[in-house]
């Protein structure tokens, strides 16, 4: 892999899935299970460009983009070395042009099983081309897969990352 200090790694779990990527330079990888009871309080925790943007929506699609705005800014966080305890509102993610950096970070959203989300960011604003998800899930109602089978690894595929994660 590319880069004086590879590779560098980020893991992520929520429930019953797990994802790990692998990069030559600077990655952040965050899965997150839907939650059960609505999460748009979390506006108060955002950068004030994202809760501005979070107000003008409905509450079905409000709830939906809270989500995605989460695992967005926690692979932003990995990906940086700052961590969550840096503070979610330290940076707009969601309210720049489609595609923009955050944060000095390509960010992506990530294939993940039904009920889940996760995001993508690697270090750099070149953005994310070619991201290419396989993932074959357990038996919580997805594909089965035995331990062992080519099917039993999720790889996330991009010019200098590769990830493998067992779900």
């Amino acid at each position: 892999m590319p880069g004086a200090d590879s590779p560098h790694f980020s893991l992520a779990h929520s429930g019953d899935a797990v994802v790990v990527v692998v990069a030559g330079q600077p990655v952040g990888i965050d899965v997150e299970q839907d939650p059960r009871g609505c999460v748009c309080s979390m506006t108060s925790a955002m950068h004030a460009a994202d809760a501005a943007v979070m107000a003008t929506l409905p509450e079905p699609e409000r709830h939906e983009a809270v989500i995605g705005w989460w695992v967005r800014a926690e692979a932003v966080l990995k990906c940086t070395g700052e961590g969550i305890g840096h503070g979610l509102g330290a940076f707009p993610v969601i309210s720049g042009p489609v595609g923009a950096p955050v944060h000095s970070c390509a960010v992506a959203p990530v294939v993940s099983p039904p009920g889940y989300r996760a995001a993508l960011a690697i270090a750099g604003e070149t953005g994310i081309a070619g991201l290419t998800v396989r993932a074959e899930w357990d038996n919580h109602g997805w594909p089965a897969v035995t331990p062992g089978s080519a099917g039993a690894l999720t790889s996330v595929v991009h010019p200098g990352v590769r990830g493998l994660g067992r779900m």
